[in-house]
């Protein structure tokens, strides 16, 4: 499956849920506009106030004024605050115990069976059973080809021979999913499996949304 172009399925959850990205989105453009125009607005009241003080009054009174006249913009940790709001990308978190019931509810978001189930799947893990979970963290990005990957969060791709990457596949391998208990390399074993999809729900406008799948 690895470097097909092809189009997923889309599922009547993901229509609804693409639609409500593409309102995101575009609430969000509009408040990046906002932010910059508010910014501008600000910055020519106090050169034009500025210049207009400096014209008519005294230097004395200038600087007071100026001083004043300053204060019209946002504090700096609430316009920080303003600009990583409006440039957020949409998340979707899949939370949970039960391995099986996450890949089945990730299966019907994508709208194929992209992860295994059943006994494909392996046995149980974490719940009532007290089984450590061995599975990886997932993350569902959008690009034009399909992939996986190993990566450390928000750092680099590491470099790692997967299954998936040894032959065609239409089900994400067992053994891409799991952590090795005889893997004792730190970075291997808190790497995230990053799978790549050119699916309408991770492509919404221009900004790319992604699925975490997550275990608690």
């Amino acid at each position: 499956m690895e470097g097909n172009v092809q189009q997923q399925k889309t599922t009547p959850l993901a229509r609804e849920l693409q639609r409500t990205f593409s309102s995101y989105n575009k609430h969000s453009i509009q408040l990046k506009k906002n932010l910059k125009e508010t910014n501008t607005f600000f910055r020519e009241i106090r050169q034009n106030y500025s210049n207009a003080c400096a014209a008519t009054i005294s230097s004395d009174s200038a600087s007071l004024e100026a001083g004043q006249i300053s204060c019209i913009s946002f504090p700096t940790h609430e316009e920080e605050f303003l600009r990583s709001t409006v440039g957020a990308a949409p998340y979707i978190l899949v939370l949970g115990q039960d391995c099986a019931a996450r890949y089945q509810l990730l299966n019907c978001l994508l709208g194929e069976r992209l992860l295994p189930l059943g006994a494909e799947a392996g046995e149980a893990c974490g719940g009532v059973q007290g089984i450590v979970c061995k599975r990886r963290k997932l993350c569902f990005t959008h690009g034009r080809q399909t992939r996986l990957s190993l990566a450390l969060p928000g750092q680099y791709e590491l470099v790692h021979q997967l299954a998936a990457n040894r032959g065609r596949w239409d089900t994400v391998p067992r053994e891409d999913l799991e952590i090795h208990e005889e893997c004792e390399d730190p970075a291997h074993r808190l790497a995230e499996l990053e799978i790549t999809l050119h699916h309408p729900l991770l492509q919404v406008g221009c900004s790319h949304s992604s699925i975490m799948f997550l275990q608690l």
